[in-house]
């Protein structure tokens, strides 16, 4: 998990505008050392804030596996 959040932060780094899609369906996507192809979204529900991170070939269903 460390892995995965530390890749997430640096793309939001590289592209601080990337972060205005995390609550889109698709999320963005972003590199993981050893999974490949990751995918996070942010859902905030009464001023709760979750992440869900798909990584590997579940990536590819970030929009499905809601």
């Amino acid at each position: 998990m460390n892995q995965a959040f530390e890749m997430i932060r640096l793309k939001l780094d590289a592209s601080p505008s990337a972060a205005g899609q995390l609550d889109q369906p698709e999320g963005i996507e972003f590199d993981h050392i050893s999974f490949g192809t990751g995918r996070v979204r942010l859902y905030v529900t009464d001023d709760v804030a979750r992440i869900k991170i798909l990584l590997g070939t579940f990536a590819d269903s970030m929009q499905d596996n809601q």
